[in-house]
């Protein structure tokens, strides 16, 4: 989990019951850090811990604080430089939720380690749309929800009713299942029949300009047999043409069985597909499964050629990698940004690495100071609870006057104490032993002024003062 998640749930504690809570919170659910660093990535059971603790210390249901945060992160992130990412995924709530499942392939640069929910779109009709959403993370039912209600407001201005209809585990899967409803008219736009222009009597494109202009598109047919390779995919696996695509490739994302009909459903989807066996010219002297190609990209059905055609780029992060595959740079598209990104990615490779070397230092040394500079304030803060009440010391940080922290109490109750021939006693014995007998007497003191909340004034020499009832009113 990223420590932008866990920044924002520290920020709306903070923000909505104070700084105090925040520490107690952070306390009891064992939270080591002083501060989340974004970028970091932390244990997946913080979350939990956290929202544990919240609702035993702050009274809140769980349900109720998992939607109270889902709702703030949008807010929150808004503020902290993502809201273009959200603006631009759509015109309205519909285009949004038919391209929500790929937002997360934006992320994929600034936060590589990120695992990412599933957003399948299931159902849609006029009156709103079923989502289906898919995680390993569990708990997350309504922290969700209330992070679809919020973008749905902030930016799409469209008050959204969303229903969980169902809740089950497949597997190591949390599967969610979303009734969003809402005026979903937009969809007319995509039901009504689209206007044929007189040109496409007349356009033809001969399947091998197609697969010259698309060098790794996969053509499969409802069999889901492979029927063709594009011509740099065919110079690296043309013994495929003719098996079925899923003894090939298996599908990384999104998390379904490899079916025809399943495809059919999820053609607003990014894909990726893997090979299962490995590439390159060196295939067979390799480790199993250590050299295999991810291909992302769009399916799009053909009705002409009643077949499904995968439209793809290979993720190659490297030269190497491209070299162990078995391919060139020219067997990239040149009419996208293929060949640049390779080289780019090469290009600043080094500088880069350099670059996240550097603020993995500084960071490590942010978080090791950070961690010094709380020791010391809980030293500070000790030392202050000791000269007055903690009530009063918080009282004075808020800014409120000395005057202010002034309270006049009905009833209170004084001890003093007083060890009977005391200066006997430190006469006939080692100043040690002095010393041991009044440590043990006034720990024993203290637990039970803890114990009972009295306030402990004072200790000189022999002497003790409490006071009970004060500023803690007690019985």
């Amino acid at each position: 989990m990223y420590g932008l998640l866990l920044e924002v749930v520290a920020d709306v504690i903070r923000e909505k019951f104070g700084e105090n809570a925040w520490d107690e919170v952070k306390h009891k659910a064992e939270i080591p850090h002083v501060n989340f660093v974004r970028h970091q990535v932390y244990s997946e059971t913080y979350m939990f811990r956290i929202c544990k603790a919240c609702s035993e210390l702050l009274q809140m249901s769980r349900d109720d604080l998992m939607y109270m945060l889902g709702e703030a992160f949008v807010h929150r992130i808004t503020k902290k430089g993502y809201s273009d990412i959200l603006k631009i995924l759509g015109r309205n709530v519909r285009d949004f939720v038919n391209g929500l499942d790929n937002l997360h392939e934006y992320l994929q640069f600034s936060y590589p380690k990120l695992r990412a929910p599933s957003f399948i779109v299931t159902e849609e009709d006029f009156n709103g749309i079923t989502l289906q959403y898919k995680s390993r993370r569990r708990g997350f039912t309504n922290y969700v929800k209330g992070q679809l209600e919020a973008v749905c407001m902030e930016f799409y201005s469209t008050q959204v009713l969303i229903e969980v209809r169902s809740e089950n585990m497949i597997g190591e899967m949390t599967c969610i299942e979303y009734r969003m409803t809402f005026d979903n008219s937009h969809m007319s736009h995509f039901v009504a029949d689209r206007p044929k222009s007189s040109l496409n009597k007349n356009l033809y494109v001969s399947s091998s300009v197609f697969f010259h202009l698309f060098p790794f598109n996969v053509v499969f047919n409802e069999n889901m047999a492979v029927l063709s390779l594009g011509a740099s995919l065919k110079t690296i696996m043309d013994e495929c043409t003719g098996r079925a695509i899923d003894e090939v490739f298996t599908i990384k994302k999104p998390p379904i069985s490899f079916t025809y009909s399943n495809v059919l459903n999820h053609l607003n989807n990014v894909f990726e597909l893997v090979t299962i066996e490995n590439v390159g010219p060196n295939r067979d002297e390799i480790e199993e499964s250590s050299n295999t190609l991810t291909l992302r990209g769009q399916m799009l059905l053909m009705e002409e050629w009643s077949a499904i055609v995968f439209l793809a780029s290979p993720l190659i992060n490297n030269l190497d990698e491209m070299a162990k595959s078995g391919l060139f740079i020219n067997d990239l598209s040149m009419h996208d940004s293929s060949r640049e990104l390779v080289l780019a990615g090469t290009q600043q490779s080094v500088e880069l690495k350099l670059a996240l070397d550097q603020e993995e230092q500084k960071t490590k040394l942010l978080a090791d100071n950070l961690k010094k500079l709380d020791k010391e304030v809980k030293k500070t803060d000790q030392l202050l609870y000791q000269m007055i009440p903690k009530t009063v010391a918080q009282q004075l940080r808020r800014g409120i006057s000395p005057v202010d922290t002034c309270k006049l109490y009905d009833c209170v109750s004084i001890v003093f104490t007083d060890i009977k021939g005391f200066t006997n006693i430190c006469s006939g014995v080692q100043p040690i032993e002095v010393v041991k007998m009044l440590n043990t007497m006034y720990t024993l003191f203290d637990r039970l002024s803890d114990q009972y909340q009295i306030y402990k004034v004072e200790t000189i020499g022999d002497a003790y003062m409490g006071v009970g009832g004060c500023p803690n009113e007690s019985e």
